[in-house]
């Protein structure tokens, strides 16, 4: 049975005594005098007793989001509208250089205020350079290109190597953006590799805080990475954006006897414990700890390191895309090894 739709100035008489919001939340409680209360201030309150038909008709209603009046035009069903609203975005939110700015407004409204008032700090990737031994680093990168804007914020622990990052979607009208991190040394650019990154989330109020509160941070053990960059003093990072094309969107469903085909949702989990690359055959294991490592981190070994050979049954039925930045060349797992050395597009790794 569909849920009704009411008109909002019929909506309006379902809404909490106390907070004013829709009585979306469960479970809803009945004061003495009659007024209601939805399920987030119910937990404070006294005397109070359930009326649970009552509940049950709630939950039938579609409920608006609280940001109507800003432009949202979302319907919610019962229960919906505290993960949606968070992430809503019509939601209002503080300019990312406060406090020196003021501002605030709805994501769809950010990047506008961003060329008006801060179009200084636009670029076309997202850079910037990490000394790698001096204090903890923290800040944050805008790139817009087109169409793929989003906003990067990071945060460098010196102590233990780790870079933390997280980049948020700024279009809420792009689902999928390619992501690719660029490690460089900045005294010798021909030490360095690219990473894909993972996809993006639409801006929402975790930017503003702690690491340690933003779901889905990722975190890169940089001081793994060190010696694949020639032990630098100051590494510099690239981010680069690209909106993913229809036909790019449409590359998993090539059929697997096809020589096209890639089977993107089975390897982007398979990474290299050491350089955090993308793992594809042969694969070996890492001596001292057991982990699948790359073709490349293998050679670092002295000792002899086993193939994997859990790992290589696992993409033995799929083709890989280059590793190297621009190359769109898609090879079976025999010939990739071959091609990346030989790859008119590769950046060095040290010897």
């Amino acid at each position: 049975m569909a849920e009704p739709d009411l008109c909002d100035c019929i909506m309006e008489e379902f809404r909490c005594f106390h907070c004013k919001k829709y009585l979306s939340v469960s479970p809803i409680a009945i004061l003495p005098d009659g007024n209601s209360l939805c399920g987030i201030c119910s937990s404070s309150a006294k005397e109070t007793y359930k009326e649970l038909v009552f509940e049950d008709f709630l939950k039938t209603l579609l409920y608006p989001c609280k940001f109507k009046d800003r432009g949202c035009k979302e319907r919610l069903k019962f229960g919906e509208a505290q993960d949606h609203e968070g992430n809503c975005c019509y939601h209002p939110f503080m300019c990312p250089v406060f406090p020196y700015c003021t501002w605030q407004g709805s994501v769809a409204e950010m990047l506008n205020h961003f060329y008006n008032c801060h179009s200084n700090i636009i670029a076309k990737q997202m850079t910037f350079k990490l000394a790698v031994y001096d204090n903890d680093q923290s800040g944050f990168r805008l790139a817009c290109v087109d169409g793929a804007n989003a906003i990067l914020k990071y945060y460098y622990n010196v102590s233990t190597g780790n870079l933390q990052y997280h980049i948020y979607n700024l279009n809420p009208d792009v689902q999928e953006i390619k992501v690719k991190i660029g490690l460089l040394n900045d005294a010798d650019m021909d030490y360095g590799f690219y990473l894909k990154g993972d996809p993006l989330s639409l801006f929402n109020e975790s930017f503003y805080k702690d690491f340690s509160e933003i779901p889905n941070s990722k975190t890169l053990a940089l001081h793994n990475l060190f010696p694949v960059l020639n032990n630098p003093n100051y590494v510099r990072i690239n981010i680069t954006l690209q909106i993913v094309k229809s036909d790019e969107n449409e590359k998993h469903k090539y059929d697997k006897d096809s020589k096209q085909f890639v089977d993107y949702d089975l390897i982007k989990d398979l990474k290299c414990s050491m350089c955090l690359g993308l793992l594809f055959p042969p694969v070996y294991r890492n001596p001292t700890s057991d982990s699948a490592i790359c073709f490349y981190c293998h050679t670092r070994f002295t000792e002899e390191c086993e193939l994997n050979e859990d790992i290589i049954e696992r993409v033995s039925e799929t083709n890989f895309p280059c590793h190297w930045r621009g190359c769109e060349t898609i090879k079976s797992e025999v010939n990739l090894v071959d091609h990346e050395l030989s790859c008119k597009l590769r950046m060095l790794y040290p010897v």
